[in-house]
């Protein structure tokens, strides 16, 4: 099982917040994640926060200009 229990949308601080965007997550292997979600208007990136826990996401991947990200970083043999 994979699971993301969050994606921080950010862009610049002279706007209102970005608005919430969908996420779609398809475990590929075991040890790579397939995520999509859709473009929000005025970003400029994307911070995905993940991990075995949701009180412990300490992993994280920075995403610019895209709106994908094949997580090759996960741990085998994890449910």
């Amino acid at each position: 099982m994979f699971a993301v229990s969050g994606l921080r949308v950010f862009g610049t601080g002279d706007a209102p917040a970005p608005a919430a965007t969908r996420v779609r997550a398809r475990r590929v292997d075991q040890r790579t994640a397939y995520l999509k979600w859709n473009a929000v208007e005025g970003v400029t990136g994307y911070t995905i926060r993940y991990g075995r826990h949701p009180q412990k996401l300490r992993h994280s991947w920075q995403v610019y200009e895209r709106t994908e990200l094949d997580l090759r970083s996960l741990n085998m043999d994890v449910p």
